[in-house]
């Protein structure tokens, strides 16, 4: 084997050659780059010409193609608006609106007349917009204050129409779909002798699949998913549907194009048996997580957003962390706190083993307890997929640093048997390809944490030329995850101090 070759060596005239060789010593892949895919629908009035897929730096280009205030927009503003999810990759993917759907709208009414000046909010899907009453203001005049009030924030998820003579004023969600439905409004300011309500006028109505926006994901790798439809059973069956299983292997679990991922729906169900109604019926799947926020006052689509803006950028940096105790930031909690079932333990732990992410409320804000699939097979302890840390996290991971290591270190070399004495760097042996994974795959993971065990890799690690291609390597890579803290346990022994007397 020549030791250069930047000089052909057909050549014979005195010359002094020089190349840059491009090395892969020490090239291991690096962690699984994340990437968010948020999927829902656009404004009404944005759905002629609708862009399908959309690469976004900034929630403003979001809000330009698909509308102010539409689920990829507000999705988009919990990943790059004020808070920021720096490296990790974000894309819209829109949904088109259903035929004949109908857009959620209230009617509001205001009964009295302001007793003195005083500032009142209303709250449209948890953004609290301010408007100030004058004393002796009527509804007909207090309403066109709110109607201005609504308008003016170009990032609500609603418009204000014109008030009319009853005196009343209908709020609109910006798109049509059965989604615009989790929209809730209240009021909340000091009592200053009105009554104000918002009375349901229209539901809104029309279901959409995320199935045109999935066949879009390609070739490319989106690691995690936010459901900006609404999480129904249908919708959340499509996400199990294209992206498949390990058991079954298909879907993006397929061996040949291997590229899975997670979708988060969030909730603001409070009662457990309600979600737990949920997953029971998907203990089988590892596709959906169920992020709630009891009665929060935020849309789902944002409770989704808040997590993958936690989640995603800890495992850029470092597949073995979680989100465990960590806040969900920018979601917000009801007027009036009431203890729910997720506030008592014995509730979570029922939740959890029913494959039901859960958190728990302190100081007005959100806090992830359990950040799992709905994953919990029955007979199976501890379930092996039921934990999105070491799903998305390390198995992800594992397979995206094998499947690097096979692309640059072993396809394309020539195959012999360990006992050929050849050194020609274009040859693969089996030894050799075992010590390629044993050295960037078991052995990194293990001194970064997040296998727990080398020997136990590397003792069953296992290379061989299959036995009837012998154009094929075959590789068997046993490994066990890096545990996570998640219960301590103590019990403290009290004893007394006798003298000797």
């Amino acid at each position: 084997m020549s030791i250069s070759n930047a000089v052909g060596p057909n050549r014979r005239s005195t010359v002094v050659g020089y190349a840059l060789d491009k090395g892969t010593e020490g090239v291991t892949g690096g962690f699984l780059p994340q990437r968010i895919a948020i999927v829902g629908e656009a404004n009404t009035a944005n759905q002629v010409a609708l862009k399908t897929k959309l690469v976004f730096t900034s929630a403003d280009e979001v809000a330009q193609e698909y509308g102010y205030g539409s689920p990829l927009h507000l999705a988009a503003k919990r990943l790059r608006g004020n808070n920021d999810v720096g490296g990790v990759g974000t894309v819209a993917y829109s949904v088109p609106e259903a035929g004949a759907a109908i857009a959620q709208e209230y009617t509001v009414t205001v009964t009295g007349t302001a007793s003195k000046s005083a500032s009142q909010t209303i709250i449209i899907a948890g953004q609290y917009i301010g408007f100030t009453v004058a004393k002796d203001d009527d509804a007909t005049v207090i309403l066109g204050k709110i109607k201005d009030a609504v308008n003016s924030v170009i990032d609500s998820p609603m418009t204000a129409g014109v008030v009319t003579a009853t005196p009343d004023m209908p709020l609109t969600a910006k798109w049509a779909g059965e989604s615009s439905s989790d929209i809730k409004v209240e009021f909340a300011g000091e009592d200053v002798g009105l009554t104000y309500a918002a009375a349901e006028s229209a539901a809104g109505a029309g279901a959409v699949l995320p199935d045109d926006a999935l066949t879009l994901f390609g070739s490319e790798w989106n690691t995690f998913v936010v459901n900006c439809l609404k999480a129904t059973s249908t919708v959340l069956d499509a996400y199990e549907a294209f992206n498949g299983n390990s058991d079954t292997r298909n879907g993006r679990y397929n061996a040949e194009d291997w590229k899975p991922f997670v979708t988060c729906s969030g909730t603001v169900e409070n009662d457990k048996d309600n979600l737990i109604a949920i997953t029971t019926g998907r203990k089988n799947e590892q596709t959906n997580i169920i992020m709630p926020a009891p009665s929060s006052l935020s849309l789902p689509l944002e409770i989704a957003a808040a997590t993958a803006f936690i989640y995603t950028p800890r495992v850029n940096r470092d597949p073995k962390l979680d989100i465990q105790n960590h806040r969900l930031i920018g979601i917000v909690p009801p007027q009036e706190i009431t203890p729910s079932d997720l506030d008592v333990y014995n509730n979570r732990d029922l939740i959890s083993k029913n494959g039901c992410s859960t958190v728990k409320i302190s100081d007005g804000d959100f806090f992830v307890k359990d950040f799992i699939t709905t994953y919990h097979k029955t007979g199976e302890e501890p379930p092996q997929f039921k934990y999105v840390r070491n799903l998305a996290g390390i198995d992800f991971n594992v397979g995206y640093r094998t499947i690097f290591l096979d692309n640059t270190y072993i396809l394309g070399k020539t195959i012999l048997p360990d006992s050929n004495p050849s050194v020609d760097d274009e040859v693969i042996k089996p030894d050799d390809a075992k010590s390629i994974i044993a050295q960037n795959l078991v052995e990194d993971f293990a001194a970064k944490g997040i296998f727990a065990d080398a020997a136990y890799s590397l003792e069953r690690l296992t290379v061989g030329i299959n036995g009837t291609n012998p154009d094929r390597l075959d590789f068997r890579i046993p490994y066990q995850r890096s545990g996570f803290a998640r219960i301590a346990s103590t019990n403290a022994v009290a004893n007394f101090y006798l003298g000797d007397s």
